[in-house]
């Protein structure tokens, strides 16, 4: 028989085991964005002429030998200064881009401070065992980050919850998306594709996050770009608020989505962004009418309906599904929650919908076989 002490023991092992996977997947992730900004620096350096003269290094003769040629040697060097920049307090990384790119990351980003409190529980977890120090304190104070109630205590151990660990990965993904839309439209975004570029990789992750219901990480996100975005277009900017009242609808801020949508000019935009307007605003009768317009009768609309989120209210009503039947001449198909596909994979949607139609119609089938062996048995 198992003592009640050896279940103490092997829960507080249990414990101990998942406190310790926790902080390191909290470094996992750290790493990860780490390597995102290495790789973005380098490509921005690299590939922008004048833009190595940042770089203030010196090397040596010898730490060339290697190098075959020109185009070496310049990667070496940058390579080489950019690896010391990463050893360096992620604090000083973004004084140092803030500084040389001349942007405002650390200016824009909302979570600033949380971002700095992440990265030092994360040098506290890698070079200290976990265990809060003098320095982790001091930082903190030099950074402006409030110790509140408390919370770190020199020689208390960090253990990462659940909740702690989601709250600093969107934290990062915030971080990330605001470098990239920053340095993307600075640096990369020099036509009229480039930008819708940047712009499309931007809103399919808002999407995303809308569709895995992190209203509140894709909030941030669109809020973000809002703020930071000098070469925003008008079509993207629509795209965007309408995102964000699509939001605030699913947080049930009816006040919000009405001040965000009517605080726009609908006046010279195209029918795609006036048709979800009607619907966002519940005016269903007007949203059929567009509905009904030759450039929503196709066979990606017929898919769209399906997976965008933008809809999911609209095509619950029977108003749609009749009219729905009407342009394509067959049922609507109602997807699960669990089809979280974006509109990118249109094949795959396809794909998965057919699916679910063929296995609806084995489904009817098997039933009608059921009732037609039970009405010959009597």
């Amino acid at each position: 028989m198992v003592t009640f002490t050896a279940l103490i023991e092997k829960t507080t092992q249990l414990e101990i085991i998942r406190n310790t996977l926790s902080n390191s997947m909290l470094v996992t992730i750290v790493s990860y964005f780490d390597n995102f900004l290495l790789r973005t620096l380098k490509n921005i350096i690299l590939s922008k002429e004048g833009l190595i003269e940042l770089i203030e290094n010196k090397i040596e003769y010898q730490d060339l030998t290697y190098c075959t040629n020109m185009e070496e040697v310049k990667r070496y060097y940058v390579d080489n200064y950019l690896s010391e920049l990463m050893r360096d307090t992620h604090y000083k990384q973004i004084k140092w881009i803030d500084k040389s790119f001349k942007t405002e990351i650390e200016k824009s980003l909302k979570c600033f401070k949380d971002f700095l409190l992440l990265m030092e529980l994360r040098n506290i977890i890698v070079h200290n065992d976990s265990k809060i120090n003098k320095h982790f304190l001091n930082n903190l104070k030099n950074y402006g980050i409030k110790n509140e109630e408390k919370k770190y205590i020199e020689g208390n151990e960090i253990y990462i919850n659940v909740d702690t660990f989601n709250k600093y990965l969107n934290v990062l993904i915030q971080a990330a998306s605001n470098i990239f839309n920053i340095l993307g439209n600075k640096y990369f975004a020099k036509s009229y594709k480039d930008c819708e570029r940047i712009e499309y990789e931007i809103n399919e992750n808002i999407i995303n996050y809308i569709n895995k219901e992190e209203y509140i990480l894709a909030k941030e996100l669109i809020e973000n770009v809002l703020i930071t975005s000098k070469k925003i277009s008008q079509s993207y900017k629509f795209i965007l608020n309408i995102n964000l009242a699509l939001i605030y609808k699913n947080l049930k801020n009816t006040k919000k989505v009405k001040e965000i949508l009517n605080d726009l000019d609908w006046s010279n935009c195209n029918n795609e962004y006036k048709y979800a307007k009607e619907i966002l605003f519940e005016n269903y009768t007007e949203a059929i009418k567009y509905m009904h317009m030759e450039e929503f009768i196709n066979e990606d609309y017929k898919y769209f309906y399906m997976v965008w989120p933008l809809f999911k209210w609209f095509t619950k009503t029977k108003n749609f599904k009749n009219n729905y039947k009407k342009i394509f001449k067959e049922e609507y198909v109602e997807v699960k929650p669990s089809l979280k596909i974006t509109v990118r994979e249109l094949d795959k949607i396809k794909r998965e919908i057919e699916k679910m139609k063929i296995k609806s119609e084995t489904v009817k089938q098997k039933d009608t076989n059921k009732k037609l062996k039970i009405a010959a048995k009597s």
